[in-house]
């Protein structure tokens, strides 16, 4: 991967994780749920800037985890609400670790993962 590429990345998950933050910020101010219709969310997030890097898969374990919220998921529980092998999950947390998107708890067995801190706005991004 590019250093252009990497930058472009960023910028779109900054974009996103905006989007999503004010999703959130809306959905408190009208006393509904952040975990009400997550597919809607992710969505209107993606409907302002399209993730074009993003596998249908990865799409697809967003929706899980953010429907998990906080207490977030196991590998194994993303496979059977999606239908398909651990290993294909695997390869999709992967890369949405990477990205910065989905962080991992070792501290639980098994693993969990749920989405950043950042991504969901507790957290203010490095600039």
């Amino acid at each position: 991967m590019t250093t252009d590429t990497l930058e472009t990345l960023a910028v779109g998950l900054e974009t996103l994780a905006g989007a999503l933050r004010q999703e959130a910020a809306t959905r408190k101010a009208n006393g509904s749920s952040i975990h009400e219709d997550p597919t809607s969310l992710l969505a209107r997030a993606s409907a302002r800037h399209p993730m074009r890097s993003l596998g249908s898969r990865q799409r697809q374990v967003l929706v899980v985890l953010e429907e998990a919220g906080e207490t977030g998921a196991s590998m194994g529980a993303i496979a059977r609400r999606d239908g398909v092998e651990n290993s294909t999950v695997h390869i999709a947390l992967m890369a949405l670790k990477q990205y910065g998107i989905v962080e991992k708890d070792t501290s639980t067995s098994p693993y969990t993962y749920r989405l950043t801190r950042r991504l969901l706005g507790d957290e203010p991004a490095n600039r």
